[in-house]
């Protein structure tokens, strides 16, 4: 049965409890001290509603002052948005024009929007009256509803509404269902339980580094797609990609960050590389200075993280030899003195795409060795080479 995805934003100011509306609805629990989102942050729902599976993108934005220039690149493409203010912060209810206008500004007008009251449960510390927050909602001509991530109040109505309207159906309810592989579909029909499985199917948050046109986004589209598109277009802040990697009856599931390396974009990069589980910092073999930036990138990659993240250094486009300016010996010997494993690739002919993941797929798998069986040995070879050779050459 086809899966029908959907990108869904969460927006609004600092503090209004979209993350704990999102914890409510996921994980059925409530912090009262949970942490501002730095940046942005991703959350991925399979539901199932009579019958239908949905995906849904859900991203999760940051509403403080100093991420609001990048708020537009992140809700490009998206099937819907919510719009969320806290019923005791008069600001937050003030700036909700603000928020729907910067959607105008960059969506359609067929996307589908609401208006949540959050914090809808403090009644003697509000000061945004039902009927004020909805008369604002029908000038804007979306639908309103007041919600309470702390009692659950309305929370599941939030994703009715929006799965109901992006879908454009009559859903009645929904079901959160964990996103499993295959082969834990045959674990569990034997018997084996979804928190078994799920444990099992692990996801790692890896974060792809480097300057811009370097080809971050086209190793990606290789490792995903089996393509290569030679005409570039820069990320634009941020991408975001899942892929489940599968060998000898183990899984992993990847949550691939794939950032911007423009300039303008580097003052965010801490927050994307916030409790990553591995980087791949890659430069254009054929470009010098994305080279000579290599070590600026692994510094902004340690500076959020403890230096034993696992890293690499990448070489890619290594299929043009004319134009090639770095040469491996040169690579090498950095990544040598960095502490860290250099590999060569090329998304235009596919050498070593896959050899990239798997490097991560064996570490994170021996990692959890200890309780579990030995993880397999897969030998970082580049593609046409015999079996004996080790080098990272193209």
């Amino acid at each position: 049965m086809a899966v029908q995805k959907y990108k869904l934003v969460f927006i609004g100011d600092t503090n209004v409890g979209k993350t704990s509306l999102l914890s409510r609805f996921g994980n059925d629990v409530f912090n009262e001290t949970a942490a501002p989102t730095v940046g942005v942050d991703f959350i991925t729902h399979r539901l199932q509603s009579d019958g239908k599976t949905i995906r849904l993108q859900i991203w999760d934005i940051a509403g403080e002052e100093r991420f609001r220039s990048l708020t537009d690149t992140y809700v490009q493409g998206i099937d819907g948005a919510v719009i969320v203010f806290d019923v005791t912060n008069s600001n937050s209810f003030e700036n909700v024009r603000y928020w729907s206008e910067m959607l105008n500004n960059n969506q359609s007008v067929n996307v589908i929007k609401l208006l949540v009251g959050n914090k809808c449960d403090l009644s003697t510390e509000r000061v945004i009256e039902h009927s004020k927050a909805k008369e604002l909602a029908d000038s804007l001509n979306i639908p309103y509803i007041e919600a309470s991530a702390k009692n659950t109040s309305n929370v599941h109505e939030i994703f009715l509404i929006m799965v109901n309207d992006m879908a454009k159906t009559t859903v009645t309810s929904l079901t959160i269902e964990p996103i499993v592989s295959h082969e834990e579909k045959i674990k569990l029909e034997s018997g084996v339980s979804a928190a078994s499985a799920c444990e099992e199917h692990r996801k790692y948050k890896l974060v792809l580094l480097g300057d811009s046109c370097v080809g971050k986004s086209a190793l990606l589209k290789r490792l995903t797609q089996d393509t290569f598109d030679g005409d570039f277009q820069p990320t634009v802040g941020i991408d975001f990609i899942t892929h489940t990697v599968t060998q000898n009856e183990q899984s992993i599931r990847f949550q691939i960050w794939d950032t911007s390396g423009q300039e303008r974009y580097r003052s965010l990069s801490g927050s994307y590389c916030r409790n990553a589980d591995g980087f791949i910092i890659i430069f254009d073999v054929t470009n010098e200075e994305s080279f000579n930036n290599l070590t600026r990138w692994l510094s902004d990659a340690y500076t959020n993280n403890t230096n034993n993240v696992k890293t690499i250094f990448v070489g890619n486009k290594c299929d043009l030899t004319v134009e090639r300016v770095v040469s491996y010996d040169q690579a090498k010997a950095l990544a040598d003195s960095r502490n860290v494993t250099y590999l060569e690739t090329s998304p235009k002919n596919g050498t070593n795409i896959e050899q990239v993941f798997m490097y991560f797929f064996n570490d994170l798998i021996s990692k959890e060795s200890s309780t579990k069986t030995s993880s397999p040995t897969i030998r970082l070879e580049p593609k046409g080479k015999s079996k004996g050779t080790t080098s990272g050459f193209c």
